[in-house]
């Protein structure tokens, strides 16, 4: 039964934390739903993207899955992953990514996996890692007739990768899932993916700009190459003695930023701009 829903915005890469408990495995399913902004609204997915649910446990091991895909009727895609034993068998709390791939399209997106209250049971359930139901690394090297040959160029039934191998893989894979944390800087920082491929950047620009309710504001010292895509603009600041966040109608004239009928007059101290290039 699906006990969570998860609204997966493509222009955020940071998703809801999932919540379960030790001894859901195999009754619970997550349903991320793909949109875009807030209200939500569908994304159209092409029909060659597959999806894949991926963990790091808080005990260090790992669980990979993948999604069920369906599409309603208004074209809304729609991703579903069961929890497994392996999922829930520690308490605590570890981090999950779903990453969406296929026909030139990728999406990533992040947030945390918390485990909670370990069931009473006269036996506890071994801690493995775990790709879709098998246990690594003893069901990948198994074949038939059991005499499975150690070769690293290939992926086949008959024959295994090597340890040195094998540890590779993982290891890259482990560093291929993001950082739940976002980092700001003063020099652009890589967030996620747009819907055409193209890095998603967030930069954070520092100084003092008098912003003006009802007027036109330009924001000095901050210029847009004509190659930067903006997706969103918020600035903070003083306003009347008190902080103010202000997310506003904004302009790009020639290359220059400028701001449009503020709701109030204030000082801008910090201008963040997330963006992707053409």
């Amino acid at each position: 039964m699906i006990t969570q829903v998860i609204w997966a915005d493509v222009n955020n890469r940071e998703l809801d934390t999932v919540y379960a408990r030790t001894g859901d495995e195999e009754i619970r399913e997550i349903q991320f739903i793909i949109c875009r902004n807030d209200p939500p609204e569908k994304v159209v997915i092409p029909a060659g993207v597959s999806g894949q649910f991926r963990m790091i446990k808080s005990s260090g091991n790992f669980v990979v899955r993948d999604m069920a895909k369906t599409v309603q009727e208004d074209g809304t895609a729609i991703f579903k992953v069961a929890i497994s034993d392996q999922m829930v068998n520690v308490q605590g709390t570890g981090y999950y990514d779903i990453r969406l791939s296929g026909g030139g399209y990728l999406y990533t997106a992040s947030g945390r996996f918390i485990v909670d209250t370990p069931v009473i049971s006269t036996s506890v359930l071994e801690d493995v890692s775990e790709v879709n139901g098998l246990v690594f690394p003893d069901d990948f090297l198994t074949t038939e007739d059991h005499f499975a040959q150690i070769d690293d160029s290939i992926i086949s039934s008959s024959s295994v990768w090597s340890s040195f191998k094998t540890n590779a893989v993982i290891e890259e894979a482990i560093e291929s899932i993001p950082s739940p944390i976002v980092a700001y800087s003063t020099t652009p920082v890589k967030t996620g993916k747009w819907i055409n491929g193209a890095d998603v950047y967030k930069v954070v620009y520092v100084g003092s700009w008098s912003i003006y309710a009802g007027g036109v504001s330009y924001l000095s010292g901050i210029s847009i190459p004509s190659n930067m895509n903006i997706l969103s603009i918020q600035l903070s600041g003083d306003a009347n003695g008190y902080k103010y966040v202000d997310s506003p109608f904004c302009m790009v004239e020639g290359d220059v930023l400028m701001v449009r009928n503020a709701q109030f007059n204030y000082t801008a101290k910090n201008v963040i701009i997330e963006y992707y290039n053409s």
